[in-house]
């Protein structure tokens, strides 16, 4: 029960064959093929759709556009296989169903003999270690931040779970992980499991798949893995976004839910049925959902809705936003005063980056003036330094009176009034604690 492992057994068919498929002749559509076709289609929802009462409603619905004459216009299968796709999404808009006109894969569908099982199986190895399984970044981030960026959930098997292993062994050393699945569409939920299981102590309910037409469910409960111990005591963030879909929300969705990950972007695409590819007719392709996830803390799941971020932020500020929320963890967590210091002086440059402290006008142009040399102005709403190098650089505020230099994380400026309330010196604060005071010449 997978949630996109066969979108991958038809990447790689349609790789593998792309000079048959350029050779195939194109189905022609008549009206006993269009009729044939949508009888077919409302029949295999009705057997296989997660929902009997949706399955019966989209069965009808396109039986009366067909009745209706809408279809004769389509002599060409891909258009009518659109046209198909469109009716089916305006009566629910389940967006794993997806029909196709795809000979090929029909053909690879009647031949259940082992030489096509494991050629199959062979191609979807093949493309899997091509695509590392997945993985695509790993590295250290300042402050000993973990990140893995993975843009799929490839099916378990030795290959794919000795990468998983090798990545977490390369981060086992980290105070914290940052998970980047922004532009992960999802896949097989055996490996959402395996991937979640460093991230327990103890063995974890983490999701269940009800299946209508056998009338089961499946459970999904994280199991003992190698390299763990490190992983179920730190902070986790998962980046999220609106391409982040199926298993990949599965992923977040557990993880929320049991209040093991701070998820972190933005409304992903809301996607909680696993597909299974079906014979329509004629060169035709269903891949109906067939189960539904169901969480065990919440008793629902993300489907049409998506998963809701724990901080809503633009998909693109994800990572700055997840490294300002461990700082937040660090602050409120450490004991060493010294090391608070600097992870404060961390979190308000980036805290800067993100958001923007906005100033009053009126009162940045007070600050306009000479400080020993260094030029402060007002140009386009904007505060600027000029130094002795005459390089000048823009002030981005930290508060009121604090500021610090584009481009720049390891000084802030601050403006310092005397008794009667007037600005009259600058301080430049170096990181490191040192402290340059500038007088303002009159």
């Amino acid at each position: 029960m997978k949630f996109m492992k066969w979108l991958l057994v038809i990447v790689t068919i349609c790789l593998a064959n792309e000079q048959s498929f350029a050779q195939e002749q194109t189905l022609k559509l008549t009206p006993g093929t269009r009729m044939q076709v949508v009888d077919s289609l409302s029949s295999s929802l009705r057997k296989n759709y997660v929902f009997l009462d949706t399955a019966i409603k989209m069965g009808d619905y396109i039986k009366k556009r067909l009745k209706g004459g809408t279809y004769n216009a389509f002599t060409n299968p891909n258009q009518f296989a659109q046209a198909l796709n469109a009716d089916l999404h305006a009566v629910y808009d389940d967006r794993h169903l997806l029909i196709r006109y795809d000979p090929q894969m029909e053909k690879s569908l009647q031949d259940t003999s082992n030489t096509e099982r494991d050629l199959r199986h062979g191609e979807d190895m093949h493309f899997a270690q091509q695509q590392n399984f997945g993985f695509r970044k790993i590295e250290i981030l300042s402050g000993n931040i973990g990140y893995v960026y993975f843009d799929r959930f490839f099916s378990v098997n030795e290959r794919s779970s000795e990468t998983v292993n090798s990545v977490f062994s390369f981060l086992k050393n980290t105070n914290a992980l940052i998970i980047d699945l922004r532009i992960n569409g999802g896949g097989d939920p055996e490996m959402v499991k395996y991937i979640c299981s460093y991230f327990f102590k103890t063995k974890t309910h983490i999701n269940d798949l009800y299946e209508r037409r056998k009338n089961k469910t499946d459970q999904f409960w994280t199991e003992p893995v190698n390299n763990s111990d490190t992983f179920t005591s730190i902070p986790i963030f998962v980046l999220v976004s609106r391409h982040t879909f199926s298993g990949a929300e599965e992923f977040s969705y557990d993880l929320q839910s049991l209040h093991r990950a701070t998820i972190i972007g933005e409304t992903t695409g809301g996607g909680a049925h696993p597909v299974s590819p079906e014979m329509i007719s004629n060169g035709f392709i269903g891949n109906i959902p067939f189960a539904r996830a169901i969480n065990p803390v919440t008793g629902k799941n993300w489907e049409a809705i998506g998963v809701k971020p724990d901080v809503q932020i633009n998909a693109d500020s994800a990572l700055d936003a997840a490294t300002l929320s461990y700082y937040d963890h660090q602050i409120n967590t450490s004991r060493d005063s010294s090391t608070v210091k600097t992870i404060k002086w961390s979190r308000d440059m980036l805290n800067a980056k993100l958001h923007p402290f906005n100033t009053d006008t009126t009162i940045l142009k007070t600050y306009i003036g000479n400080y020993a040399d260094r030029i402060i102005t007002f140009e386009n709403s904007r505060l600027y330094l000029k130094g002795s190098d005459n390089k000048k650089l823009k002030l981005i505020a930290l508060s009121q009176t604090f500021f610090k230099l584009d481009n720049t994380d390891n000084l802030k400026l601050e403006f310092l009034k005397n008794p009667q309330g007037k600005v009259n010196e600058i301080a430049v604060i170096f990181d490191d604690g040192f402290v340059a005071k500038y007088k303002r010449k009159e």
